[in-house]
């Protein structure tokens, strides 16, 4: 049976890694908007749709 406390060790490292992620995803985001409003404001090329996945 594993302890107690090195299961909440795993979690709190877990929560922090996840934490990590969603903060670059959010910047990412961010930066995304970013340049498809200065796409837009000097009309050049497109900027597609926001997508995690690629």
């Amino acid at each position: 049976m594993i302890p107690v406390t090195s299961l909440l060790q795993v979690l709190e490292k877990l929560q922090g890694r996840l934490e990590l992620l969603e903060q670059n995803f959010l910047a990412t985001k961010d930066k995304h908007l970013t340049l498809q409003q200065q796409v837009h404001k000097h009309g050049s090329t497109s900027v597609g749709d926001f997508d995690p996945e690629s």
